[in-house]
């Protein structure tokens, strides 16, 4: 029917907050009303957390694909989507796709559609076979690749079909993350306005590399006798890495799950993400959009947004000598971090946008309306063009 919105419903299985559900959210709030209605489908643990942030006129469903129940699970979920009428499903890393791209082809969804966001370093022996992502992605009409060292992963790793990937780089809120003063510090901490500050934001699991980082500072400490270290985010290491830092010396505050993380953006000098394995991180688009020196390992779609001495500083995954030697650098020369905050401030204007991103993304959206075999990307690739 002329003028009728499309049903897209956003499908998750995380059990906690991270950067996946940032790039989710991003989509709910920003997506186009007058061409869009919204789901969402996610687990109930969530629900509080999720509601929060929601726009009211996000439609909300509960789901728990766990264990025995995955098949019903699946099973309801398909009839679900059949009887709301939903015509695009949209899953979010590998586990909501292998049961959502199923189910959406049973309820016979116009456009499946997956983002799988990073490289699955987590997936060791046999969970490296990927016969089961292959066999589920026949199902998937559209991969989207976060950069495009995610799309190659996709192609060359898990061995998917090259013809249904197409990279949409992850986009920051502009309107949101700025360049701003710093807040003060609690007064309790007794921290001066003058104290180095390293914030690392992330999920506190060993994907992320705290280790890594509580090594290189101690090693800088000596020179930095008032160096301190913020940690925004939650996770399964805490405990050990807290004491860690303690045996180490080290004067660091653990902030929990930030809301507001640009509060502390603004207050740290450097901006350090020592991960292991990323997709196209959005927190480091968002430091770099605040105008924060960063300094990140060189894994995966990070060197797309962190150019070596442009808009920041690369080191090899698990340094800790060379993470140190930077961190030292930044902190002596503020002249040079300021210039590279500068620089990823205009880089991200110029080409990783939330506008930009929500744009492409809509595009991929209103094929669903368009017969498979005459949609848009399939018209290109068949002309021997790219997608991008």
């Amino acid at each position: 029917m002329p003028g009728q919105r499309i049903k897209v419903a956003q499908i998750s299985t995380a059990c906690a907050w991270g950067g996946a559900e940032e790039h989710l959210l991003g989509l709910l709030q920003h997506l186009d009303r007058e061409r869009f209605q919204l789901y969402l489908v996610a687990r109930p643990q969530l629900e509080a957390e999720w509601r929060h942030r929601l726009p009211q006129d996000v439609v909300w469903r509960g789901w728990s694909p766990a264990g025995i129940r995955n098949g019903w699970e699946m099973l309801r979920l398909a009839t679900w989507l059949r009887s709301n009428r939903i015509q695009v499903v949209h899953s979010h890393l590998a586990h909501a796709s292998w049961r959502a791209a199923p189910a959406a082809r049973w309820a016979q969804a116009a456009l499946v559609v997956e983002t799988p966001h990073l490289r699955e370093s987590w997936r060791q022996g046999w969970k490296r076979h990927y016969g089961w992502d292959r066999w589920q992605a026949r199902g998937v009409d559209v991969l989207i690749a976060v950069s495009h060292a995610n799309g190659e992963y996709l192609q060359r790793d898990k061995g998917l079909s090259a013809h249904k990937i197409q990279v949409i780089a992850n986009g920051c809120d502009l309107n949101r993350f700025h360049p701003q003063p710093a807040p003060e510090w609690p007064r309790e901490w007794g921290w001066s306005v003058s104290d180095p500050v390293i914030l690392l934001p992330g999920r506190i699991e060993a994907q992320k590399g705290h280790a890594v980082l509580l090594e290189a500072a101690a090693k800088i400490k000596p020179r930095w006798p008032r160096l301190r270290l913020l940690f925004a985010g939650e996770g399964s290491l805490r405990p050990s890495l807290e004491a860690r830092a303690r045996d180490l010396g080290l004067e660091a505050k653990w902030l929990g799950r930030q809301l507001k993380i640009e509060r502390w953006l603004a207050a740290a000098s450097v901006v350090a993400l020592p991960s292991w394995y990323e997709g196209l991180p959005l927190v480091l688009l968002e430091a770099l959009a605040m105008a924060r020196p960063v300094v990140a390992s060189q894994v995966d779609g990070v060197p797309e947004i962190i150019r070596d001495g442009q808009t920041g500083r690369l080191f090899p995954a698990g340094d800790s000598a060379k993470l140190a030697e930077i961190l030292h650098a930044m902190l002596t020369d503020p002249g040079m971090a300021q210039r590279l905050g500068r620089q990823g401030r205009q880089w991200v204007e110029q080409s990783y946008s939330l506008t930009r991103q929500i744009q492409q993304t809509e595009q991929i959206y209103v094929q669903a309306l368009v017969p498979r075999g005459q949609r848009t990307w399939e018209k290109m690739r068949a002309q021997g063009q790219t997608a991008e």
